[in-house]
């Protein structure tokens, strides 16, 4: 007789976890997320709970040591165990650094913190230094939301309209005050594709070192339709010998898909005889990276776009797929098993009547 029960982990989860031991290594597992704001304003399908949600997998999942997300605006989400999390805001933009505390110790030292705005109010940042439980390593990690810097494909001009002096003085505060000179930057950067992460690391921030970044990829946004040089999502440092690059959710899940009308002013314009306009969200796709600290190496179980047919995101969604069916198919065998078996007792039932009524 098949045995019924009830799951009590997620299918995406489930299927996850067949990877979990791929990146259980000393090199940095990074990741960067910014599902915009209009997840949790709008909140169209459900969007906040389901950010929510994949945080919930993709930290512990993916091994991750390090995470920065900007305008996650449920404060009241904890993240999953061993994760640590602080958070920078200015008016209403936050930007959350999440660490894993298995692996790493926030410095308690003075000048081992700062957190500011790159703009006035706005575009927040944080900087902090960590140490490695093994008392192995030591490192600074920031968290940041770049402004929007004029649209112009003059480095000149992106040099003069980025605003990214607030972080680069507040880096060199943590460098200067703790020693400690290998920095990685996770960040929303409103970067073009023609603005070189190294240009970013050495130019604009002035950091030492050999500058490495994840690959540039179209992860901005949803309402723009991904343009390639919507290349703003970045994971870069000063050293180590690589980055490897993963970008998930390659088609964008029917939850992010943010929409709202409104009508039609001087912030929102519209066409003639037009009196309202649909308004999209700017969902981005988040980014895992994995930071070689010696030598460049894909991740192993990783699939990218370009060296697989099927997407990351259509794995996960293939073996949720297989599991659902699974459980379906037991949950069926069940049920009929116990239609069978109520079936027979009350057929014994009534032949114990007719026996009796015989006799």
């Amino acid at each position: 007789m098949v045995a019924c029960f009830r799951p009590s982990m997620s299918i995406l989860t489930l299927a996850l976890l067949p990877f979990a031991s791929v990146v259980q290594s000393r090199d940095l597992n990074l990741f960067m997320w910014n599902p915009h704001w209009q997840c949790f304003v709008w909140n169209n399908f459900q969007c906040a709970k389901n950010v929510t949600r994949n945080l919930e997998v993709f930290l512990p999942a993916f091994s991750v040591d390090f995470a920065g997300v900007v305008e996650l605006g449920d404060s009241s989400w904890v993240p999953p165990s061993p994760f640590s999390s602080q958070s920078s805001k200015c008016n209403r933009d936050i930007t959350t650094l999440f660490a894993n505390t298995e692996r790493w110790a926030a410095s308690t030292a003075n000048g081992s913190y700062v957190e500011g705005c790159m703009a006035a109010n706005d575009r927040p940042f944080l900087v902090r230094q960590f140490d490695s439980v093994d008392g192995k390593e030591k490192l600074i990690v920031a968290a940041a939301h770049f402004p929007h810097p004029a649209y112009d494909r003059s480095v000149d001009v992106y040099k003069q309209t980025a605003s990214t002096a607030p972080l680069r003085d507040a880096i060199r505060t943590v460098m200067q005050a703790t020693g400690v000179e290998d920095v990685v930057v996770i960040a929303d950067t409103n970067a073009w594709s023609w603005i070189s992460s190294d240009f970013i690391m050495k130019d604009m921030l002035e950091l030492p070192g050999t500058a490495i970044s994840t690959k540039l990829e179209s992860t901005c946004c949803f309402d723009a339709g991904y343009p390639e040089e919507f290349t703003f999502d970045r994971i870069m440092a000063n050293f180590g010998g690589g980055l490897s690059t993963t970008v998930l959710f390659e088609d964008v899940p029917v939850w992010a898909n943010q929409t709202k009308e409104s009508t039609c002013g001087p912030r929102d314009p519209c066409g003639p005889n037009q009196t309202t306009i649909v308004k999209r969200g700017a969902f981005h796709k988040p980014v895992l990276a994995r930071l070689d600290m010696e030598t460049a190496a894909p991740w192993p179980s990783l699939p990218t776009p370009e060296k697989s047919p099927m997407s990351w995101t259509l794995l996960i969604v293939t073996i949720s797929m297989i599991a659902c069916c699974l459980l379906l198919w037991l949950a069926l065998k069940c049920k009929r098993s116990r239609v069978s078996a109520r079936r027979i007792l009350e057929s014994m039932s009534d032949n114990e009547s007719s026996g009796s009524e015989s006799s």
